[in-house]
């Protein structure tokens, strides 16, 4: 305390550990470490001793190293999971975010950042390569065209636990770059824009020109709320991106009319959210013919259901607008990990990666698994019309009659609107399915550089200082 430094003395992942459900720690009178430990996924509790031990007289195993930006929980503990059965492999986690809090700016927290972004680069061609690397915030095309990732596809259709036939295909297709299949996420989220069926129609997908023209039909009315410049402009880079840049050929479009008739789009929304302001909910103002939009995340399949009862009838899954009018459906991973080319050890860090899949998800697991057998019970349960036992069987109530489920989980608002929700349709399952099987990743070679100069030249046309042809001349000349 006195020179309030710190001493790192072990790992909990080096005796088995997530330390992220260690609630207590101490030392016991003979030096050996007491932790009690509340795994709450499991619900299991436990206490555990640690005993300072030579290294000859521990277990060697090969070492495979897992190489983070910043590690989340669940792969510390697939990790753990994954040491404990094997006699063969252990897991490390080497994270490269190493930053203080204390001290948080913006402008420090992106710099920690990118020094951590360029620390992984680098090991990536040294001899300090890790075997499997969290593909969160990396340019997975970039790594691909240099050689760092190793193909999935060759484990995969040599494994005995799972094949492609059992994985979403979209997902599979998706994340195959040049022929390689760089990743396969354990579970996706979804995120889009939804509005009233008799404005947008039926069909999912439009351009720029037509969500402008809508918002010209009603000028009384804001297209999405709490949505700034910044926000909206980061969704339309992120979707349009790849219309504006040909990374093969080094080319790039944004001093063409879609890019102004983007910019010119944006300069629709206020410069800043305005949340503070608001007495009225998202859902009202809607109702009221306030808000014509909304954007929706999805990771369950009751997620919709809402929007049928804040536009009072049909809805319709439109998508953000793009420039060819195509997609507009965000699709975001969880457990992105690549085995790198490097590796010494590609077949132990293939059966981690393997077991991740192969492993039915726990009650806490978050969006849609893209195992489809797991999906498909995730689908079961959520349509599931009648209270069930723990030995699947219906509940009867007092007369002996299945006692239906009804409200499933409920929402409400300050404002008085609420909603409860219904046992998941058929229909609701197919809406979300076809978005499952449409929907893709944004991310998108140099997508933080590039956002970041539109961002600080488009400020000039915001404002009325500059033209947008001026601007979008500006903008094409420092990106190209």
């Amino acid at each position: 305390m006195a020179t309030k430094t710190l001493e790192e003395l072990f790992d909990w992942m080096d005796s088995d550990i997530n330390g992220s459900y260690v609630e207590n720690v101490g030392y016991l009178e003979d030096g050996r470490i007491v932790a009690s430990i509340s795994d709450w996924e499991s619900n299991e509790n436990s206490i555990a001793v640690l005993t300072k031990t030579d290294a000859e007289q521990v277990v060697q195993k090969e070492t495979i190293v897992i190489a983070t930006l910043s590690s989340a929980y669940d792969i510390r503990s697939s990790a753990v999971k994954f040491n404990k059965s094997s006699d063969k492999y252990r897991i490390t986690v080497r994270e490269y975010f190493d930053y203080d809090y204390n001290n948080y700016t913006e402008d420090s927290y992106k710099t920690a950042m990118s020094d951590a972004l360029n620390r992984l680069l680098n090991d990536l061609t040294s001899d300090n390569c890790p075997d499997i690397i969290d593909l969160v915030g990396m340019d997975i095309q970039d790594l691909v065209d240099k050689g760092l990732i190793e193909d999935l596809g060759i484990y995969l259709d040599k494994s005995s636990k799972i094949s492609r036939s059992d994985i979403l295909e979209n997902v599979l297709d998706i994340y195959t770059y040049n022929g390689i299949l760089t990743c396969i996420p354990t579970s996706v989220s979804l995120q889009t824009v939804v509005g009233k069926t008799a404005d947008v129609g039926e069909e999912m997908g439009w351009t720029l020109e037509e969500v402008m023209a809508y918002g010209d039909a009603h000028p009384d009315a804001r297209l999405f709320d709490h949505t700034s410049k910044s926000t909206i402009m980061s969704y339309m880079i992120m979707l349009n991106g790849d219309a504006f840049i040909d990374w093969s050929t080094r080319e790039c479009r944004f001093d063409s009319e879609e890019f102004k008739k983007l910019l010119e789009f944006v300069n629709r929304f206020p410069d800043e959210d305005d949340y503070n302001s608001d007495t009225l909910s998202t859902p009202n103002k809607i109702q009221k013919g306030d808000v014509l939009l909304d954007m929706v995340y999805i990771s369950q399949f009751n997620d919709i259901q809402i929007y049928g009862d804040i536009y009072q009838g049909d809805y319709t899954l439109i998508g953000f607008p793009t420039v060819d009018g195509e997609g507009g459906c965000v699709l975001s991973s969880s457990s992105t990990y690549a085995v790198t080319s490097k590796s010494a050890r590609k077949d132990g860090a293939w059966e981690f990666l393997e077991g991740m899949l192969a492993q039915e998800p726990s009650r806490h697991f978050w969006g849609f698994p893209t195992v489809k057998k797991y999906l498909n019970a995730m689908m079961e349960e959520e349509m599931r019309k009648y209270y069930m036992d723990e030995e699947g069987n219906p509940v009867l109530d007092e007369n002996g009659q299945p006692m239906v489920r009804e409200g499933t989980s409920s929402i409400s608002y300050e404002d008085g609107w609420s909603y409860t929700y219904h046992v998941v349709t058929q229909e609701e399952v197919d809406m979300v399915m076809e978005l499952l099987n449409t929907a893709e990743p944004v991310a998108w070679s140099g997508s933080e550089e590039v956002g970041k100069i539109i961002s600080e030249e488009a400020e000039a046309f915001y404002k009325g200082q500059k033209t947008v042809d001026e601007v979008a001349k500006i903008i094409q000349s420092r990106i190209k």
